[in-house]
């Protein structure tokens, strides 16, 4: 296992990539004959972007994910090293090397937003 999004098990052969992003919000203030001034608007914001690959034997395994995602609510997100909430914000699925009208391989990218409102621990 390489994650876990709620009860959705993802494995070494479909992962190609976990990126993980922590944005910092500031807000900037112009100044007249000066520099700008930063100033801080509120906490942080991580985010995790998955990406792989998806063979013809398993093509229709996204959906029971995109079902996960249709009801908008906070999942466990889980990696060998810990487990949070997240909210899925997003799957994008793209469809190539295609053999007589049938795709044989299904590229994803799934969004997610980690959920503070949440307390595990």
């Amino acid at each position: 296992m390489i994650c876990r999004i709620d009860n959705f098990t993802f494995t070494a052969k479909n992962i190609d990539e976990i990126e993980e992003s922590l944005e910092l919000r500031f807000g900037k203030v112009d100044r007249i004959n000066n520099n700008p001034k930063y100033q801080d608007l509120n906490k942080f914001e991580e985010s995790i972007t998955i990406k792989g690959e998806i063979i013809k034997e398993s093509i229709h395994k996204l959906e029971p994910l995109k079902d996960i995602a249709k009801a908008k609510k906070s999942v466990r997100f889980t990696t060998i090293k810990g487990s949070f909430m997240v909210l899925i914000t997003s799957i994008k699925v793209s469809k190539k090397t295609f053999l007589r009208g049938a795709e044989l391989i299904k590229e994803f990218t799934i969004e997610l937003k980690r959920d503070y409102g949440w307390n595990l621990f």
